[in-house]
């Protein structure tokens, strides 16, 4: 194998594209562990993590990607592949993934792997060049086998074509399975990465004995509440379920499953039971008029068990309506819900004068049904999409007491976020003062500053955060799994994300009167068959990615 020095690539880079100065900051490149590379051999390849879904096309990149070890330096990776690409091409593909933030230095934190596709199905293969084998003159430069760039196969196949037919999308729970079938697994997975100071022992404790009553597969994306300004930490726990996942599946009774319990015990899980079902009927109109849901359980003010059978049997209930429904729509939607839930009645004849109040752009994000709290709380209602400019005129239609009060705080917020979230508690006597506003950066892994910004302006205001901080800022990161464990027959597990979905601050005459931040964790499974459409890019790019180009997490709330 010819090695070209340093100076000699990128001599041959700026030869070929003078614009090109080649200067790589990571000299050893790997992909972030987040992400999992499939490869499509002489296409492109697919990078999935749980947050987001990319494709890069052409086949320099389904070549580079096999030898991304870090391990091999930059250098040797052009070299190695110098005499099927232009090195310039090369150079370039190099350039949009470390710009784009797919690559790290090396070395990994596991043994570097990714999937191939090739004819006969999908191969496990250890990315890196094999520097004693000699390249194989006789084969055409254009056939591709990952043995072509010195990539190593550990497995024949893993996933082929079914020919029974679609392999299922829920694997069966079982009411008497094994601990790791319940999501208390998925919870001891984040223990590691969760400091005493933020969620105590007792606090984490309360939060495993709510998980260990649900299945391993209820939710994909799911929280945990911290509160920030106080000394003595305790926690809540929230887990999001969508249409046409396996959580909801579960909760609709497909299969059996721990969750058939407390259906059976809990008037709310039973009315949780029956708009799972309403799901998963295509034509049904709350399948259209509802885009998922979240359940928080109020372990922060459990004392006794009473209170902890209490809070899981009766979590707190938020259902996301769709953005394309109509304000008729959602009054209906919510009245129905209501007597679902048995709660809040008093407060439906005051959401027509909301909605009808809501500034242009603006839409009902969320409606919560607060079941642990005292029925005189109402509804919550959380409102995305405001205009900075609408804010003064929309509080003073509907707080024209306390606009005064909120406005200094909401300005001190707002150029500190890329948005914010309003939480109002809408009651029979109309919108009760106090207001939640939730921060929002963005769910990934180099927003530290920009956190750190919001929290320094909040422990200037007099609120103790800082020193919660570093805690919180160890939690964000990715659990690496090696592949060969994450891969359970047909499916793939995306390596665990963790992260700061957003930090609420709750307003409350003329001051901040309380913080908390929301930890995201999601994790997710593909199968390995509906990621095999991607080597017809232009299937995968609707298949995958929806028109946007990504697929990114719902909010925690």
């Amino acid at each position: 194998m010819r090695i070209l020095p340093s100076k000699t690539v990128a001599h041959a880079a700026r030869v070929h594209t003078p614009a090109l100065e080649f200067e790589a900051m990571i000299r050893h490149p790997t992909f972030k562990p987040h992400w999992t590379p499939f490869v499509i051999p002489q296409t492109g390849i697919v990078l999935l993590s749980s947050e987001e879904r990319r494709i890069l096309r052409g086949c320099p990149f389904a070549d580079l990607t096999l030898l991304l070890d870090g391990m091999t330096c930059v250098d040797d990776v052009i070299a190695a592949l110098c005499d099927r690409h232009d090195i310039a091409s090369l150079c370039f593909c190099l350039m949009q993934m470390e710009n784009a933030g797919y690559l790290t230095d090396g070395p990994p934190e596991t043994p570097p792997s990714l999937i191939v596709w090739t004819e006969s199905g999908a191969r496990l293969v250890t990315s890196g060049p094999r520097p004693t084998q000699e390249p194989d003159e006789t084969r055409a430069a254009d056939s591709f086998t990952p043995e072509a760039t010195g990539a190593v196969s550990t497995d024949e196949g893993l996933a082929t074509a079914n020919p029974g037919g679609d392999p299922p999308r829920t694997p069966p729970s079982h009411v008497d399975g094994p601990r790791d079938k319940r999501f208390a697994s998925m919870l001891e997975r984040i223990k590691p990465a969760l400091q005493d100071t933020l969620v105590p022992a007792s606090s984490f404790d309360k939060m495993l004995r709510v998980a260990n009553l649900l299945p391993r597969e209820f939710s994909e994306f799911w929280g945990i509440e911290c509160r920030l300004d106080q000394t003595i930490q305790e926690a809540d726990i929230l887990f999001s379920v969508y249409p046409r996942t396996a959580g909801a599946s579960l909760l609709a009774g497909a299969q059996p499953s721990c969750l058939d319990d407390l259906c059976e015990a809990s008037p709310v899980w039973r009315a949780l039971r029956t708009l799972a079902r309403h799901w998963q009927r295509p034509d049904h109109p709350e399948r259209l008029r509802i885009t998922g849901l979240w359940l928080e359980h109020d372990t922060a003010a459990v004392r006794c068990d009473a209170d902890l059978l209490r809070s899981i049997r009766q979590p707190n209930v938020f259902v996301a309506p769709s953005s394309q429904a109509t304000a008729d729509e959602i009054i209906r939607l919510t009245g129905i819900l209501s007597r679902f839930f048995e709660s809040a009645r008093g407060s439906l004849p005051d959401l027509r004068w909301f909605m009808d109040a809501l500034p242009p752009g603006a839409r009902l994000f969320q409606i919560g049904w607060m079941m642990t709290r005292d029925p005189a709380c109402g509804l919550r209602l959380c409102i995305s999409g405001v205009d900075p400019a609408a804010l003064r005129p929309w509080l003073s239609a509907i707080l024209p007491r306390h606009v005064d009060e909120l406005m200094p705080l909401i300005d001190l917020l707002t150029p500190l976020c890329r948005g914010l979230v309003f939480d109002f508690n809408l009651t029979a006597r109309g919108v009760a003062p106090d207001l939640g506003v939730e921060c929002y950066i963005r769910k990934v892994f180099d927003e530290s500053a920009e956190w750190m910004t919001l929290l320094r302006t909040l422990e200037d205001a007099g609120i103790p955060v800082l020193e919660h901080w570093q805690a919180v800022d160890d939690y964000v990161g990715t659990l690496a799994i090696p592949l060969q464990q994450r891969l359970h027959g047909d499916r793939l597990e995306l390596n665990p994300i963790r992260c700061i979905n957003h930090v609420k601050c709750r307003l409350s005459k003329a001051k901040i009167a309380q913080v908390k931040v929301y930890l995201a964790a999601s994790h997710r499974e593909v199968h390995l068959e509906d990621i095999k459409l991607a080597s017809g890019l232009s299937m995968a790019r609707d298949s995958l990615l929806g028109s946007n180009g990504e697929c990114r997490a719902p909010t925690v709330r």
